[in-house]
């Protein structure tokens, strides 16, 4: 695991620079897209939730700070949706596709919610449906979307190397 942490590490690094510079202006109805949440739900749903874990809470804090959160708001929503890619994979959906879909779309409301009571706990004045109904809904569509592009992206991307490798 440690030679692959070496290797994600990176990654998960880059996904948070990519969402600070550029993803995170894209707005869809006031949403945004959460580019390190996606990415870590995929890496569990594809790896599983240990090595997702690791690497949000490695990545939280540069999250939070990109963002303009409180120092480690981030980490308990983070671990909370990728928990989730762990329920109900086998026993709901026996397509590839749309469970790493449906769980974006929950978790990334989990989240929001999550971390909408943590700024509500610090004493930050939260509007809950304005912030629900324009912020987290469109949100989780955009995520839905996002992890409908990068599931088929890293599937192609598997084929291609698979058929290279064999040919």
């Amino acid at each position: 695991m440690s030679s692959s942490l070496f290797l994600l590490l990176p990654l998960a690094l880059g996904l948070a620079a990519v969402q600070a510079a550029w993803i995170g202006r894209i707005s869809l109805w006031g949403g945004r897209a959460d580019l390190v949440l996606v990415g870590l739900l995929l890496l569990a749903t594809q790896t599983g939730r240990a090595r997702a874990s690791l690497l949000a809470l490695i990545v939280a804090p540069f999250a939070d700070s990109a963002a303009g959160l409180p120092l480690g708001a981030s980490i308990l929503p983070l671990l909370a949706a990728i928990y989730l890619t762990g329920l109900g994979e086998r026993v709901l959906f026996g397509f590839r596709l749309g469970w790493p879909i449906l769980v974006t779309l929950i978790a990334t409301l989990l989240a929001g919610t999550i971390t909408l009571a943590q700024l509500q706990l610090l004493g930050w004045p939260v509007a809950w449906g304005d912030r629900l109904l324009h912020n987290l809904l469109p949100s989780a569509l955009l995520n839905g979307m996002l992890m409908l592009a990068l599931f088929l992206l890293l599937n192609l991307l598997g084929r291609r190397r698979l058929r290279d490798f064999t040919t």
